[in-house]
């Protein structure tokens, strides 16, 4: 479920961030869900804030994380350069700070927005912040001081929102796998 809440530019296969940035006449796929919340009994609209990026990359596939087009166009981000998204004045408003030995290896990437920009967005547009984190831990199969013989991993899903200016979280999963329940092995 997590893996899901990104959209894709409307695209050849693989494409140049930079240039998703700046050609703003290209459109997003898969930018939203639609939801019924019994609480309020209406239905609500989820819109995802990331766009997952593929290029064509040195060691083949590369994943590249922005924010979505629509997070882009209300921040006023229309370009992209060194892994920063600029305004019109130049200013950096959001960078993607990712982590990784090489496409094979394990990875850690972040989206950073900046948030006293962002906030007045929101509460410009009426709109809620929600977030949701994965966390897969395992073994490296590579660190030669682990014990050979144990093999450990877990991966921990967390929905969090803000309830009177305080963090409310749920974790809703805690398995084995990231897909399956260990309970339906």
């Amino acid at each position: 479920m997590v893996d899901g809440l990104h959209s894709f530019p409307r695209t050849a296969t693989y494409c140049n961030p930079t240039d998703i940035v700046w050609m703003t006449w290209i459109e997003e796929d898969e930018v939203a869900n639609i939801f019924y919340d019994y609480s309020s009994g209406s239905e609500k609209e989820l819109i995802h804030t990331i766009t997952k990026v593929v290029q064509n990359g040195i060691e083949g596939k590369d994943y590249l994380k922005l924010p979505s087009k629509k997070i882009r166009e209300l921040m006023g981000c229309y370009e992209f350069l060194d892994g920063e998204l600029k305004n019109s004045t130049g200013n950096t408003i959001a960078f993607n700070h990712k982590i990784s030995d090489s496409v094979f290896s394990e990875n850690q990437e972040l989206v950073l927005v900046d948030t006293d920009i962002l906030e007045w967005i929101l509460e410009r547009e009426r709109y809620e912040i929600v977030w949701f984190v994965d966390l897969f831990r395992g073994k490296n199969s590579l660190n030669e001081n682990l014990d050979k013989g144990f093999y450990i991993q877990k991966t921990r899903k967390y929905f969090i929102w803000r309830n009177n200016n305080q963090k409310e979280i749920i974790k809703f999963w805690d398995e084995y796998y990231s897909n399956r329940r260990d309970k339906d092995k």
